[in-house]
């Protein structure tokens, strides 16, 4: 069962990097900084909890209002619980989202709860 756990671990990691995860907006470019992929067994059934957090940082120039809609990719196939900002004081903002199949993977869009000036993450 251990091994058996392991296998599954490491081939989900496989996927996870092939998956292109580069974020992007309607009219220009973010970048994401401090990336990290947690992966935690779930405790009642056989599958596994990913999370993928970040930071995303406005790189396009230009101030960018409420409802920019947000673009990450995400493997195929991944069951989506949530889509989450955090906001200040470090609290969960989860914002309705939506899927595009892109294929090989799919693109998880939703819409920032705030203006994100130049330079700001």
């Amino acid at each position: 069962m251990k091994k058996k756990f392991i296998s599954l671990l490491m081939a989900l990691a496989l996927v996870l990097l092939t998956v292109p995860l580069s974020p992007a907006y309607a009219a220009g470019d973010m970048t994401m900084k401090d990336f990290s992929i947690s992966v935690w067994p779930e405790y009642d059934d056989p599958r596994v909890l990913v999370i993928y957090q970040g930071t995303f940082v406005n790189t396009t120039g230009a101030e960018l209002p409420k409802n920019t809609e947000v673009k990450f990719n995400i493997p195929k196939g991944a069951e989506i619980g949530m889509a989450c900002e955090l906001v200040d004081g470090g609290g969960h903002s989860c914002q309705p989202y939506k899927t595009d199949d892109k294929g090989d993977y799919v693109q998880l869009s939703w819409k920032t709860t705030k203006a994100l000036k130049a330079g700001v993450e």
